[in-house]
């Protein structure tokens, strides 16, 4: 199982820009209804540059939202472009870099986001996934420990730490990582199979296979987690 990406895509409305960008629709949850709004409001030429910022954001985010990557990192980079402070947009341009398997500049963009804003976990998480695509497991390790630093109940960091010591060989290490996630999560696939593959890894086959098994009552067509009963000589 990969490790959590693209985490930090949500709408930011500033105060000052709250009832232009309600009315246009451009924070709404349906993302073809917000890249519509959004995209008024950008081509009114009535907005003023700090409203602007705003729109390009939130259409960036859209765009994610719908696998539109490359539109998201156009938008993302506009808004950017209207404020270099905007630690958001780095954010979430890293995270759309993160997943098109660009990862030095995920990497680039949520160094920045933290410098901007060392509370963000979600760019610590994002950036370990870049360095863990990469092969950088401790770095991965190094940045997945800051994100639980800032917040003990983060269950993403838990797994993808979990994914890195796994990936280095040290999965007696990543097992009680792999458990924290399981158990703040619950009836998730992502957490389940890290733990089931940690599980196997240990030698410990009754677990993995009911882990495996949990994967595939939540999601039918998960292929790692059935090659996984393969290769345990379970049935599906």
């Amino acid at each position: 199982m990969k490790c959590w990406i693209g985490l930090a895509l949500t709408f930011v409305v500033l105060p000052a820009i709250a009832q232009i960008s309600d009315d246009m629709m451009c924070t709404n949850a349906d993302p073809d209804t917000a890249i519509e709004g959004c995209t008024t409001a950008i081509e009114s030429g009535e907005e003023t540059p700090a409203n602007l910022e705003i729109d390009y954001y939130n259409r960036a985010n859209a765009y994610s939202a719908k696998g539109l990557y490359d539109f998201a990192i156009a938008d993302d980079t506009r808004a950017i472009a209207l404020n270099p402070s905007n630690a958001h947009a780095y954010a979430n341009r890293g995270s759309a870099q993160n997943a098109e398997g660009r990862y030095d500049k995920a990497i680039a963009d949520q160094s920045k986001a933290i410098e901007l804003d060392p509370q963000d976990r979600i760019a610590y998480l994002d950036r370990g996934a870049a360095y863990d695509a990469k092969g950088l497991h401790d770095q991965a390790i190094a940045d997945d420990t800051s994100a639980i630093g800032l917040d003990p109940n983060f269950a993403p960091a838990y797994n993808d730490r979990a994914w890195a010591l796994h990936e280095k060989g040290e999965d007696a290490k990543a097992l009680p990582d792999a458990e924290k996630a399981v158990a703040l999560t619950s009836q998730n696939a992502r957490t389940l199979e890290t733990r089931a593959e940690i599980y196997e890894k240990l030698g410990q086959r009754s677990k993995a296979i009911a882990d495996y098994r949990a994967v595939l009552k939540l999601v039918p067509d998960e292929e790692a987690s059935k090659r996984g009963l393969k290769r345990l000589g379970a049935k599906l």
